[in-house]
């Protein structure tokens, strides 16, 4: 065994025994292991749910995408900042709500008294969370691969890497997620931050004079592009992005208690999970004119909608060649948003049933 090998497997050890011990001291009911028991601190909540930023994401797929595609790579800080903003309104209800009915998944707040609407949001959660996973693991298996000086092969870093989550997971729950998410979140940072400022003034002299060489060298490449990841392509890309962060299942579920491939599955699993959005903001009213009908059909039409997008490789261009320049680069995710409240309009329309004379006039009063 050579310092590579030692240092993975401690980190590994580290891990596995942080998730085993986090559940210490606990009576491990079903909300206990799911939601913590409603008893997270802030630091513990904000780990859990910013802190699924800094991914293997962060080292491959952003850092891959940056230098393949240059400025396009600058959605990931406009959408990471915008969606903390939302959140400061969006999930002070959702935690009320959750806490007051004892919701313990995604799909238990997207019921509305309907199975088949929690089992539907249950189904895109799970679909979404596809190529969301595909991207950790391939991603923890490149790493593996190099840190182990290719002596550890991808498949056998991402089956063990696999094996220690399922472990820990399954028998400490979240508290063994939230433990190793703060080891690790602190560490991503640490690195990240020290990368972003080591290599450019070593390198360069400063980030400045490291920007003006890359300019040189590639000039326009600081730019986003006149067409195809043009300025309307970056401010929907960040609008769909931001509008999804929370509804992903674990970081929904936490407020209750590298290359241009990998980044293509993350937008087409953001475009995905963004289609349950237009429900849940209208779920915060508090009279929800939405139908059940209308809230598994939309959803429906919203998912296939970006599953057949994302198939044939389409583009708003494509489907749409008369519309402006700028327009034709929207971002695909939004026609599948767009189809999806104008069938939730329809459908509330046609199935929502009239008013009694005697419930409007009590309304009125």
């Amino acid at each position: 065994m050579n310092s590579a090998h030692f240092f993975i497997f401690g980190i590994l050890v580290v891990a596995l025994g942080l998730g085993l011990r986090a559940r210490r001291g606990k009576d491990m009911s079903l909300e206990q292991w799911s939601v913590g028991g409603r008893g997270f601190g802030t630091l513990i909540v904000f780990l859990l749910m910013a802190g699924e930023i800094f991914t293997t994401f962060v080292f491959l797929g952003g850092s891959g995408f940056a230098y393949g595609k240059g400025a396009a790579a600058f959605y990931l800080l406009g959408y990471g900042s915008l969606c903390f903003i939302l959140s400061y309104w969006l999930l002070p209800p959702v935690w009320r709500y959750a806490k007051e009915k004892g919701l313990l998944s995604q799909p238990d707040f997207f019921e509305h008294e309907s199975q088949t609407l929690g089992d539907v949001v249950a189904v895109v959660g799970v679909v979404a969370l596809i190529p969301y996973l595909v991207l950790q693991l391939k991603g923890l298996g490149i790493i593996i691969n190099v840190a182990s000086y290719s002596s550890i092969s991808s498949t056998q870093g991402i089956w063990v890497g696999a094996i220690i989550v399922a472990l820990y997971v399954f028998v400490s729950g979240i508290h063994g997620s939230a433990w190793t998410a703060v080891v690790k979140d602190i560490l991503v940072m640490f690195v990240a931050v020290f990368l972003g400022l080591y290599l450019p003034y070593h390198y360069y002299g400063g980030i400045g004079p490291m920007f003006e060489a890359l300019n040189q060298a590639k000039p326009g490449f600081l730019a986003l592009a006149p067409t195809g990841q043009s300025t309307t392509w970056y401010a929907s890309t960040v609008l769909l992005s931001t509008l999804g962060f929370y509804m992903w299942p674990h970081t929904f579920t936490a407020t209750f208690g590298g290359g241009d491939t990998i980044v293509s599955l993350l937008l087409m699993a953001y475009a995905f999970v963004t289609q349950l959005f237009p429900v849940l903001l209208m779920s915060l009213r508090k009279n929800n004119p939405v139908t059940r009908s209308a809230a598994i059909v939309r959803i429906v039409v919203g998912e296939a909608t970006v599953a057949w997008v994302s198939l044939t490789k389409s583009t708003v261009g494509a489907l749409f060649p008369f519309l402006p320049s700028p327009l034709q680069d929207l971002n695909v995710g939004i026609v599948a948003l767009a189809l999806n409240v104008i069938t939730l309009v329809f459908v509330t329309l046609v199935t929502r049933k009239p008013e009694s004379a005697g419930a409007q006039q009590v309304r009125e009063a």
